[in-house]
């Protein structure tokens, strides 16, 4: 979009460029006549964040542009390679010069006062920007490639006289935000991961075994296309806090994964009790679960890509169902060191009909032999590293929102990261595993030099992931 009348400012770390006009115009909204000038500018970048001071010349090189009092300028922010991070406005006001003699020769003013310009919201591109921006205020959502318009009020003083003014803009990018969702055992996790992202309650929620990781991963990309909480139950009892959460969604119905030796008919009849209907998709083992919970899901569309993790252990299958979920895909578990695939997932697959088969994991959790067999139902792609943080990396690095959000779990047991699957796969964001103080070099590259998130969780609680890796995110290396 041209706004001719605007000055705009690339948001481009280590790299600045403007052009620039200031106006004078009436307040209706409508893009003001250019008016001479041009802009000069410089940028620093300060331990990796952007600084920007925009200052105005008149064309023929004085300082100032000129605008009538009680009239309005625009300015506009144009951004590319924000890397979408936040944004704090340092410094958004102007001082005002007026002379006796508007036609006086610059640099010669023989009377002024001093004003501040007041900086208001307009345009139409004003996406995730409050009406009134003040000084050392955060704005977050600064997209690549978008425009950002403003427009200045100049005050209705200074006897009336023609204004000459120097404007700033100093900005700078801010670290993302980082928060921990824990709570002091993995059911009270998966409740505040629950609370987080679903504060005005939710129509469905997904109920798994807390002890058991693999019906719970391949759920995840369910309650993906469901939008709704996975929340963790004991086999024969229904956690009070769990329960209290349930009560508090308010959903119309509650899907079990797992068969009633994973979650027994005890629970379900609790749940249907409260008044909420529900139903089971579960099987004789994890496999056919997931095999179940694929034909639910995706049964009546099929699906473009199917994810297969193993069912022998759950991290690859942390990661693996989060990028499910952001495809709307299912996660199909196979015995990955079989000879062969069962029966009733090759079946499943011929259902499902992918184009592209994704196996998270190498070759010690999921066969060469195995992988040959999917290929008969679709192109298949390994992802994997030497270690399950570098496996994790790799399927983070293939489905990413860049400047999103980022999700970190314990790579040590698979609980706390559960429920932070299924919203990370709302989300398009990966769940990474990380080590207890520090983050595995290949997760941490991903994170700073490639994702540059916007917000990250961490999950679990201090006893899982320390304090050290919310707040510092220090590198195993």
């Amino acid at each position: 979009m041209q706004l001719k009348s605007f000055f705009s400012i690339a948001l481009a770390v280590g790299m600045l460029s403007t052009t620039a006009s200031a106006t004078a115009n009436a307040d209706d909204g409508t893009v003001p006549q250019q008016s001479e000038g041009v802009a000069r500018s410089s940028a620093a970048v300060d331990n990796g964040a952007l600084l920007a001071f925009e200052r105005f010349y008149n064309a023929d090189g004085t300082p100032g542009g000129s605008i009538v009092p009680g009239s309005v300028f625009y300015f506009q922010f144009s951004a590319t390679n924000t890397s979408n991070r936040p944004v704090v406005l340092e410094d958004i006001v102007s001082k005002v010069w007026t002379a006796t003699n508007p036609n006086h020769a610059a640099g010669l003013p023989s009377d002024y006062c001093d004003q501040w310009i007041e900086r208001k919201d307009s345009g139409a591109q004003r996406q995730k920007f409050p009406v009134e921006v003040a000084p050392g205020q955060t704005i977050t959502g600064i997209l690549d490639n978008a425009t950002y318009t403003f427009q200045a009020q100049a005050p209705n003083e200074c006897r009336g006289m023609q204004l000459y003014f120097n404007a700033g803009v100093k900005m700078k990018q801010t670290d993302p935000q980082w928060k921990r969702l824990g709570g002091q055992d993995r059911f009270e996790t998966a409740v505040r991961v629950s609370q987080e992202h679903f504060p005005g309650g939710a129509k469905s929620v997904v109920l798994a075994r807390y002890d058991v990781a693999a019906d719970a991963l391949s759920a995840a990309p369910l309650a993906v296309q469901k939008s709704a909480p996975v929340l963790l139950t004991q086999t024969a009892r229904l956690s009070p806090v769990t329960k209290a959460e349930i009560k508090r969604l308010k959903p119309e119905r509650v899907y079990i994964a797992g068969g009633a030796g994973a979650v027994s008919n005890g629970v379900a009849n609790e749940i249907r009790d409260l008044g909420y209907r529900v139903t089971r998709l579960g099987g004789q083992d994890r496999y056919e679960t997931s095999i179940r919970i694929a034909e639910h899901g995706w049964g009546q569309s099929g699906s473009d890509s199917v994810f297969i993790a193993t069912g022998r252990d759950f991290p690859d299958a942390l990661s693996a169902s989060a990028a499910a979920g952001a495809n709307n895909a299912p996660v199909l578990l196979v015995d990955g060191l079989a000879r062969s695939i069962r029966a009733d997932v090759r079946g499943q697959l011929l259902e499902l009909d992918p184009k592209n088969i994704n196996i998270a994991g190498g070759t010690g959790v999921v066969t060469a032999q195995v992988a040959n067999g999917l290929s008969s139902y679709g192109t298949v792609k390994r992802y994997a590293g030497a270690t399950r943080y570098e496996t994790s990396a790799a399927i983070g690095k293939q489905w990413h929102t860049a400047n999103g959000t980022v999700y970190l779990a314990t790579g040590a047991n698979f609980a706390d990261a559960l429920a932070g699957a299924a919203v990370a796969g709302s989300k398009k964001a990966p769940v990474l595993l990380s080590q207890q103080n520090c983050i595995p070099d290949a997760v941490h590259s991903l994170i700073t030099g490639t994702i540059k998130p916007q917000m990250g969780y961490v999950l679990g609680g201090t006893g899982v992931l320390t304090d050290r890796v919310l707040n510092q995110r220090p590198s195993c290396y």
